[in-house]
Order: C-alpha cells, then structure tokens, then sequence
C-alpha cells in the first residue's frame, strides 16, 4: 500500500509536464501540537492522525478540451492519508483510482493482564494483580486503508458500462467484555483482521426521457482471526504465566454475498409524470468457525433479501403535484432453529429463533399552490413489519403516519415552513403468550408486562416550524423550532413517554469594510420516561412472590421504579472574518461551544415511603467541547498564499462510568481502563505556504 501512494505522488508530480493546459496547488507547511494528554486522549486522536508533522496537499488539473485529468495527494506519508486521481473524456467514458488510509483510536494507554494482544491467542502474562504497575500497556486502536477504482464507458452513445472494485482492510485491536473464571467480568483485546473485497459491474441505457441499469454486486469478507482463544486469569492471587483455564471467544464470521439488482425512471408520462423503479435481490452466505452440534444443526446463518421500491410523481394540473410510493421488503434466513446443549434450563427457555421479517408500505403526497405566495402540502405513509418467531412480543406491527405542512412567502424578506405529523404505531403485543412458555411464577414472567419500544403501540405528535429572512441586504436570519412527544399508553414495564424540543438560531451578517459575522446558538433537551420493577428469583429459579406489577405487594426485595432520563444540549458558535491591506491579508477568528448535561432520576413510591429514596445520578453522559480557531491568510503574490493558523481545542468528560477510575483486580473483576481517560487539552499552531501554477 506504501509503495503504491507512492507512484501516485509521483504521477501528481508528472502531470505538468502533459502540457500547457495544467494548473494546480501545492501546500506545504508545518504543525506542532502542544498541551496536556494529547497523547493519550482517544477523544482527541480518535480519527486523526495529529501531532507535531509535515502538512502537504497537492492538487493537479489537466484538460485539453475533451480530455479532463485530476490528481490530489493530502498529508502525505501519515496514518489518515490520501490519495486520487480521476479522469473524463467526453463521449468516451471517466475513470478513478484512490487510496486512502484513517486510524481509529477507541482507547490509549490501557492496561491488559495477557501476551499476544492482536492475534487469535491471548495467554495469561503472570503479572502481579495487585500491582497495576506491572500490567502490560495497550493501546485499542484500528488501523483502516481502502483502494479502489471506478470506470464507465459510454462511446458517445446512450449505452453504458461500467463497474467499481474495492478492497478494504482493518487491523487492530478492540475491547469486548467476557467472563472469567468463576463468571466475573473482565475486559480483553479482541484482534481484528478484517479484508473486504467489493466488486460492482452495471451496464445500462440513458437518454433524457428513459434511463434503466441492471448491476451485480460481488462482496467477500474475510476475518484472519475469527476465534479468540484466552486463558483465564487465576482467582487466588497465582501469578505464573499461564496459569488459567482456555476459554474459546467467537468473533465475526467469514461470508460472500451477491446482489443482482436494476433500475427504471421513465419521464414525459402523461400527466407530466415520472416513474421510478428499483428491484434488488441479495444472498448472504456466512462460514461460522463454530463447533457442531448433535442433531444436525446448521451454524451456517445464510440469509437472503428482496427488495422492491416505486415511486411517481406527477403534475395533473400546474397548481398541484403528487408522489405515489411503495416499498417491499423480505429477509430470508435459512439458518436452523435450536436448543443450547445440556442448558438445563425450562423447556423453550434456550430455543433460539433466527430472525425473520417482512415489510411492506406505502405513501400518498400532494403539493397544492393556493396562490403565489401560499403552498399546502399533506400525505399519509402506511408501513406493516411482520417478525413471525424472534419476536413474539410483537409479530406485527403497522405504522401510519399523517402529515401537513403550510409553507408561506408573502413578505418579500421572509419564508416560514409549519409542519404537523403523528404517528400511530399498533402492535399485536402478547406477552401472556411468551411467560406461559416458562411456567407459572418463573424468572420470566416480567415478560407479561415488558414491551421493548422498538414495536410498542405508541402515539407520537411533531410539530416544526421554519423562519428565514432577511430584514435587509446586510442580514440574513435564521430561526427553527421544533417538539415531538411520544406516548406508550399501553407499557406497564418499559418506555412510557419520550419527548424532544428543540431551538435553533443562526445569522449571518455582512458588515463594513467587507469584513463577515456568522454566528448561530441551540439548544435541544431529551427526556425518556420509563417504568420498572425489581424482584428476586429464588433457588428454584421461580420469583420470590411474584412481579408487583399489577397487583402483588412490595417490599424491600421487590418493588416498582421509574426513571427519568434527561439530556439537555448547548451548542453556540460565532466567526469574524475581516479583510486588511487591500483584500491581500484577511484575518478570521471563530468559537464554538458544545455542552451535554445528562440526568437519570430513580424514584419509587415504596422506598420513598419507608424512608430510602433511590439516589439520582447528575453525572450521565456529561461533556464538554470547545474550539478557538484564529487564522491569517495573507497573499505574497497573486499565486502564492502564506497562511498562518492557531487552533485551542477543550473536551471535559463527566460521566458515571469513567468518573474516578482506578486500575484495581481483586482476584475477581478486571477491567481494562477502556474509554476512562478522554480529556484533554490542545494548543495546535500551523504555519502552510501554497502555490498556484
């Protein structure tokens, strides 16, 4: 992959010498990174390469009429890296090649208790558990690079050929959690290995009233490590490397899949309409490296899908239009339906199911122009999903969505957009059903009353309404609200309520001396209501006295609770750019704010009323994000730029699960430090010159 950015930097560089008709940029300069855990923030390095470097960027353009060529190169020789180059000949076809390379940082500096971390084998290092100065260092990143090439052909006739191939590739490492000797959770590197290989071919036929195309899509994964064998780490203070029981962890499965796939737009229809047409079929072939089973089981989780899309527009008279739309689709799964081996558990209690579904839609929309100034927009979208076995909680469920939207222009500097939708969502919910598989009074009867709200009934209400003007030739305005609330109206145990409001303002201002104000400020708060209940299961595996709900009485092993789950976010913003020393010097200056503040309310009428309120948590998923960036970009001549930039970045992280982590293994849990320390402080200053030939 190195040698072949490489021969693509070098044909950048040979461009010019084509011809004359070649122009281009090249960048050059320098950045130097300062501040405090830079280094070590995954925050800050989670999809960048950035530290003190070498910043380049090379653009090329060459054209002789009919012959257009371009090439670009961009931090050249670092782990986000890229590189292209595209070509056209018109009446002849196009072409492009790329290469480009990211890394993705999910944690730094963490500790791990095992050798071999990114490969198939981890073994138990013997390090001393109590003393986390002795853990091995990790880093849980991915390295990621991708090349590629694209082509059609066309011959200067309204048939066409072309195709695209890929090859992706990830390497490195992840965190997945598992169980340790004796079931306690610990964390460790999980390898990746990943290669994938795309391949597209279309052929197809274009004019300005028809277009239609078939395609095939070639797709192979190929996981290097798709087992994860790792020794468990002893429970009693032994530290011999070594020492521990093998444990066999599955990871991603190799697989193939094709797609054969076409589609048809027809214009100047009657009624000035135009239809559109797409059809795919796919089939998924996954190999498993799993163990067999008696009994003939296939691991094997083959699926297939149908899918099938319509949609015409049409204008019966110049004042309305209207969209028709339809869409099907079918997911096949021919894999086999099974129990856990010697599981011990009740009957039915370890079936799996394979995942199934069938969905289908359809919509109506009209556009009415009342007059010049006033449109009245409706339609209604109807969805039915059908999940016959994996989830009997709901086999089906219908969507019907009702829409209308008012859009006003009659002042000169101002266009308003109001918009209403509800959802109904209704669900064959039969809970009964499912706990009756277990027996009376098992460890599953919450599921009488449990309703994921993926597929619960719900009533939902949206409203938005959109404000843009412009009060003068120097000012332009921009206002957004919005609110939605959701009702679960028949949940007793899950999401009961969800609401979401939101403001957004943004200006831009053109001030004297040329000199530019941009500047925008939101807000959006998120709330989830939810109703639970906590119980215990006794030796037997049966509840000790039954669910609370609806009837049965509390107590201080079993009771009803509820929690509030809030999330209100700040974000505001401003830039200045203003122009000096004749247009030649122009200075920018920008801030911009990001602030989450989590929430999550416990209560509970039984323990508040024996005097143990459950404790809130003010700390949930709180941060905050801060950017200043100052700029001068001054041009020497008319074909040579000097810019000079400083750039502050800030992210604070507040959060239950990070807050106050410790390196600690007591014989029994063990965690890795993943994700615990993403704070950080940047100060980056960059100096680029760029010239233009």
């Amino acid at each position: 992959m190195k040698r072949l950015s490489i021969f693509i930097v070098l044909l950048l560089m040979a461009i010019p010498a084509m011809a004359n008709d070649t122009t281009g940029e090249v960048t050059l300069g320098g950045l130097f990174v300062g501040g405090s855990n830079t280094d070590s923030s995954a925050k800050f390095l989670e999809y960048r390469d950035i530290d003190d470097q070498i910043l380049s960027h090379i653009k090329v353009n060459h054209s002789n009429g009919r012959f257009f060529l371009t090439g670009e190169a961009e931090k050249i020789g670092y782990d986000d890296q890229e590189y292209s180059v595209s070509g056209m000949h018109f009446g002849t076809g196009k072409f492009s090649l790329w290469y480009n390379e990211m890394t993705h940082n999910y944690s730094l500096d963490d500790k791990i208790l095992h050798f071999g971390e990114g490969t198939g084998n981890l073994v138990y290092a013997g390090v001393d558990e109590t003393d986390a100065s002795t853990w091995l260092s990790h880093d849980f990143k991915n390295d990621i690079s991708q090349i590629g090439a694209s082509f059609e052909i066309t011959l200067d006739s309204p048939f066409f050929v072309g195709g695209e191939v890929t090859r992706t590739e990830k390497d490195g490492t992840y965190p997945i959690a598992v169980q340790n000797a004796g079931r306690q959770p610990m964390e460790i590197p999980a390898p990746i290995d990943y290669t994938t290989d795309n391949f597209l071919i279309k052929a197809g036929y274009r004019t300005e009233k028809l277009f239609a195309q078939v395609d095939v899509t070639f797709s192979e994964f190929d996981n290097g490590k798709d087992l994860l064998n790792w020794q468990t780490t002893p429970v009693n203070g032994a530290n011999a490397p070594g020492v521990g029981a093998g444990t066999t962890y599955t990871l991603a499965p190799d697989n193939d899949s094709v797609q054969i796939g076409g589609q048809l737009i027809v214009r100047d229809l009657p009624v000035k309409s135009v239809l559109a047409l797409r059809g795919s079929y796919a089939k998924n072939e996954s190999d498993p490296n799993l163990p067999a089973l008696a009994g003939g089981i296939d691991w094997d989780g083959d699926q297939s899908y149908t899918n099938f899309s319509a949609k015409l527009k049409s204008r019966p008279i110049d004042k309305l239009s209207t969209t028709l739309s339809y869409h099907y689709t079918k997911k096949d799964n021919d894999a086999d339906s099974f129990d856990y081996p010697d599981s011990g558990d009740a009957p039915g209690e370890a079936v799996t199911h394979v995942f199934e579904y069938t969905k289908y839609g359809f919509g109506l929309e009209g556009a009415y122009l009342l007059n010049k100034a006033n449109r009245l927009k409706a339609g209604y979208d109807f969805e039915n999903i059908e999940r016959p076995e994996m989830r009997p909680d709901a086999e089906e469920t219908d969507n019907h969505t009702f829409f209308v939207e008012w859009k006003n222009s009659s002042l000169d500097w101002a266009v308003s957009k109001l918009r209403y939708e509800y959802l109904q969502r209704n669900s064959d919910f039969d809970g009964a059903e499912v706990a009756d598989m277990f027996g009376p009074n098992s460890s599953e009867e919450i599921l009488r009353y449990l309703r994921p709200f993926d597929a619960a009934d719900k009533d939902q209400n949206t409203i938005k309404w959109q404000f843009d003007m412009m009060p003068s030739e120097t000012i332009d305005l921009g206002l957004e609200l919005a609110y939605s609330k959701g009702d679960y109206d028949e949940t007793v145990i899950g999401r009961t309520e969800d609401k979401a409001q939101s403001i957004l303002l943004d200006a831009s201002i053109r001030l004297p001396m040329s000199a530019n104000l941009y500047a925008y400020v939101g807000y959006e708060e998120r709330e989830t209501d939810s109703s639970y209940v906590r119980y215990r299961n006794n030796a037997a595996g049966s509840i000790d006295g039954g669910v609370p709900i609806p009837s049965v009485a509390e107590n201080s092993e079993r009771y009803n609770w509820d929690l509030e789950r809030t999330d209100d976010c700040t974000s505001l913003g401003v830039k200045l750019e203003v122009p000096t020393l004749n247009d030649r010097l122009v200075l920018s200056a920008a801030w911009d704010y990001m602030k989450n503040d989590g929430d999550a309310d416990f209560s509970s009428a039984y323990q508040a009323a024996n005097g143990t309120p459950l404790e809130d948590i003010s700390a949930y998923g709180d941060y905050k994000f801060q950017t200043i960036k100052l700029t001068g970009v001054y041009a020497i001549r008319e074909n040579m730029t000097l810019t000079l930039g400083y750039t502050f970045e800030k992210f604070e992280q507040d959060d239950i699960a990070t807050n106050g982590y410790e390196y600690v293994f007591d014989g029994a849990e063990y965690f890795s430090g993943a994700y615990a320390d993403m704070d950080y402080e940047a100060n980056i200053g960059y100096a680029t010159l760029s010239y233009k030939f």
